[in-house]
């Protein structure tokens, strides 16, 4: 746990338009302002992925990935980003993400005009055992992995698809790894004919992960919230003063 000086607390609007300018998405399928609750400061954040995570929350406000079905009581604010947070926070062009791989020169894939992932290099090659561990360790598990035919690895594709267009293009790039969230047959059929080395973290795990790094955000831009993930296990929490 880490104190932090008292400031001024966020109010929902506040919360609202930091969260529209992160997760920007014209395309959302659910509003940033699900519910809004009690007139008031917002002391204690809640983040979760969904509902059923969340049962007896205790905060003032709290951020939902899929809201879908919630009924939350009348004076909680309910706060929420589904295409949002999937294009910016998980296995698409995400910028803290690469940050945490350690890859540099990043270039976006795009798929009609929109970012659906990236690739970038390592500053110094990796062996695929020693990439592996590390996805591990970053993301609490891997789902699935396609042995590449070179083991050493220094270009990687960050995707949020895997089809066998895709897996053709990232080849021709260069690319030696091609992380996503699930292996689909035709990418996997195109990763094998090619020799591609494919980790699958498992869709979840990188939701997660991106709940994680979107609490650490939040707490930086307002220091006097508490912030805390709620889940199957707790990726983070920051209590204020």
């Amino acid at each position: 746990m880490v104190l932090l000086k008292k400031t001024a607390l966020p109010t929902a609007d506040q919360l609202v338009r930091w969260l529209a300018e992160r997760l920007p998405d014209p395309g959302d399928d659910v509003p940033i302002c699900y519910q809004r609750g009690a007139e008031r400061p917002i002391r204690r954040l809640a983040l979760a992925l969904d509902p059923a995570d969340a049962v007896a929350v205790e905060a003032d406000a709290l951020f939902l990935h899929r809201p879908f079905g919630f009924e939350p009581r009348p004076e909680l604010t309910v706060l929420a980003s589904h295409g949002g947070f999937d294009r910016h926070l998980t296995t698409g062009f995400n910028r803290p993400l690469a940050d945490a791989l350690g890859l540099n020169y990043l270039q976006p894939v795009t798929r009609d005009g929109r970012p659906i992932g990236m690739t970038g290099e390592l500053a110094e090659p990796s062996v695929w055992p020693d990439l592996i561990a590390r996805l591990d360790v970053l993301f609490g598990g891997i789902e699935a992995t396609i042995l590449p035919r070179t083991p050493t690895v220094r270009r990687i594709a960050v995707m949020s698809a895997m089809t066998a267009a895709l897996v053709e293009s990232a080849v021709a790039d260069g690319v030696e790894a091609y992380l996503t969230g699930q292996i689909r047959a035709p990418g996997r059929a195109a990763a094998e004919r090619l020799g591609l080395g494919v980790v699958a973290i498992g869709h979840r795990r990188s939701e997660a992960w991106g709940l994680g790094q979107l609490a650490r955000e939040l707490a930086a831009a307002f220091p006097g919230l508490e912030v805390s993930v709620l889940g199957r296990r707790t990726v983070w929490r920051r209590s204020a003063l």
